[in-house]
Order: structure tokens, then C-alpha cells, then sequence
């Protein structure tokens, strides 16, 4: 992956207007969101907070909030320094192996006192990473907190595809490990240009030093941009979903059953008053269009996800969500190193 992000050179209209890849497809897609899909949603009796978990035009003003407070985490001058060939879709499913190996093959002595592990790349070449549809510019962290969010998925579930078991993402060991090995294959400092209290001088610090500052940081921008994540594959599940077709509304007018939900039982009567709950989930009301993968539920949970990231940064208040919403934001560690010296 760090030979994607220092080896394929970028072209100067990737520089020019100053904005990740990431954050052109999210302003992109939100915009075909607005244009194209939202009324159909409601329409369909998807409301806002199915999705959203609150107002539209809340959640919206809260991500561009959020990039604001990102891009301030940056020195300002050579803001797109920071860019990188970016793959932009991490997941398990793009990042193949030719021939599976014993993790313990790579493992070299005896690790740190932390736990933290020492690994060679001696079988880096077994890595293939496949679909670059999403490739761009872009920082280096966007691409390893995305693959530390796939870890909460498993798309092979037979019941709930959809689902983010946020109890699966990384322990924090479990990253450093990984950005470890990241930042000592072909040593690049400084990997980014992140507001620090001081740089470290390199004519007299050690190189273990030097590589424990460029982790730590690393480590920390992760955190910073992995709400960035939640909130690209959330507006993504909605322009893959697409719209519902009319016909299918049609052909659901007046259909009601009973189902039973996590605490109680609600009504689903499909139409334009789709769903009416009664001590029930919003998460279990959605009925998406899609019958193999459900991109609506998909994108609640990732929503759930960015406004964790956003109350834990203290850009959102949590209070400020309905009841029946606040149980389902999804929390995850945020703490970080920083500031760093």
C-alpha cells in the first residue's frame, strides 16, 4: 500500500484545487443526493433520521463542520503536499494475497515492551490490491483507517450484511502494529505536514525516535480523518442504492405486517406512511431496494459512526438527537498521542 501512496505520481490538476479525492466524491455525491434521491426517499417513507439519525440539513452543516475542523489539524501552507495516490476503497475484499501465508512467518524477535510487534516485508509481494474506480489524491491516513473500519464488517453475514460491529475495530495495538510496519518500509519523514508543538531535531534524535514520532502521528491523523470514512461510505450506500421505482411503491400500497423488533413490536404498513414504530429501532424499520445488500441500513450505520466522531471531537451533542436516535450512535476510541513533541 505505501508503494501506491510514494511510488505513482500525481499530475498537477491534482494539486490545483486543494481538496482530497475523498472530499470532492463526498460534496459530489451529497449534492446527487439532494438532487436526485432524497424526495424519492421520502416519498418511500425513509425519513431523514432513518438514515441520518437527525435532520438532513443537520447532519449536512455537522460534515462540512468536520472538514473544517480536519483540514485546521494541517499547516495551511502546502496543504496538498500532504497528497498521495490514494486507493480510497481499503476494504478486505480489494487487498488479495497470491498464496496465504502463518503471520508468524514475518514476525522478527521478540516485538517491544508495549507489545507492539517487529515485522519484515518479506512477503509483500504476495500482496495484490485490486479496483482503483475510487483512486485519487489524497492523505496516506484516509487509506488506513479505512481498512481499520472494513474490520467491523462482514459482508458474508447471511442475515445482516449491513451491520458494523463496532467491537471489532482494531484494538489500539492492533494499529500500531499495522502503521508500524507501514512507516518503516521505505522511511519517508515527515509523512505529512500535521500541526505538532515541535518537530523533532534529526540531527539529534535517533532513528527509533524519529520512527515513534512519525507513528504517533500517523496514529493520531487516523483518528482525525476516520470519520471522513464513515461519512464517504455513507453517502455512497445511498447513490448505490438509487432511487425506488415506482412500481415497486405501487405494488406495496396498503401491504401491512407485523414483525418483531428489538424491544417490541412495530407495524410496517408500506406506502407513502411506510412505517409506524412502536418501541421499536429506527434500524429495523428500513426496507432497502436493494435484495442482496441492504446500501440504506449500510448507510445508517456508518452515519451512526461520524456522529460518534463527531460528539467524541465535540462537534456534536448528543442530546440534541431524538430518544429513539440516541442509542444507536456508534462510539469508538478517539483518544489520541498528540500534542506531540
Amino acid at each position: 500500500m505505501k508503494d501506491l501512496h510514494y511510488k505513482i505520481q500525481l499530475e498537477y490538476k491534482d494539486y490545483k484545487d486543494n481538496v482530497p479525492m475523498c472530499w470532492k466524491l463526498i460534496s459530489k455525491w451529497l449534492q446527487i443526493y439532494e438532487t436526485d434521491l432524497r424526495q424519492n426517499f421520502l416519498q418511500h417513507g425513509i425519513k431523514d433520521e432513518d438514515i441520518f439519525l437527525t435532520e438532513y440539513e443537520v447532519f449536512k452543516a455537522k460534515v462540512f463542520e468536520y472538514r473544517d475542523w480536519l483540514f485546521t489539524k494541517y499547516e495551511r501552507t502546502g496543504f496538498a503536499s500532504n497528497f498521495k495516490f490514494c486507493h480510497n476503497d481499503t476494504q478486505y475484499g480489494n487487498l488479495l494475497l497470491h498464496e496465504s501465508f502463518n503471520p508468524g512467518d514475518i514476525i522478527v524477535g521478540e516485538g517491544t515492551s508495549t507489545g507492539v510487534k517487529n515485522t519484515s516485508n518479506k512477503r509483500d509481494t504476495s500482496l495484490v490490491v485490486i479496483d482503483f474506480e475510487y483512486g485519487g489524491a489524497n492523505f496516506p491516513a484516509f487509506d488506513l483507517v479505512n481498512h481499520f473500519s472494513e474490520w467491523m464488517a462482514n459482508y458474508h453475514d447471511p442475515e445482516k450484511s449491513y451491520f458494523l460491529d463496532e467491537s471489532r475495530y482494531p484494538t489500539k495495538l492492533e494499529q500500531l502494529n499495522l502503521i508500524k510496519a507501514y512507516i518503516e518500509y521505505d522511511f519517508q519523514y515527515p509523512s505529512s505536514n500535521l500541526k505538532v508543538d515541535s518537530e523533532p531535531d534529526i540531527t539529534k534524535v535517533t532513528p527509533a525516535e524519529l520512527i515513534e514520532f512519525e507513528i504517533k502521528k500517523i496514529y493520531d491523523e487516523c483518528v482525525f480523518w476516520r470519520a471522513s470514512v464513515q461519512v464517504y461510505w455513507c453517502i455512497w450506500g445511498l447513490i448505490q442504492n438509487g432511487p425506488f421505482k415506482q412500481k415497486d411503491i405501487v405494488e406495496q400500497l396498503g401491504a401491512t405486517s407485523l414483525e418483531r423488533g428489538v424491544d417490541g413490536t412495530y407495524t410496517i404498513t408500506t406506502g407513502l406512511t411506510s412505517v409506524e414504530l412502536n418501541e421499536s429501532t429506527i434500524e429495523d424499520e428500513i426496507t432497502s431496494a436493494d435484495d442482496e445488500f441492504n446500501y440504506i441500513k449500510y448507510s445508517q450505520q456508518k452515519a451512526a459512526l461520524a456522529i460518534g466522531d463527531f460528539i467524541s471531537h465535540g462537534l456534536f451533542d448528543q442530546s440534541s438527537l431524538s430518544p429513539q436516535c440516541q442509542h444507536l450512535v456508534k462510539t469508538l476510541d478517539s483518544s489520541v498521542f498528540g500534542p506531540l513533541e
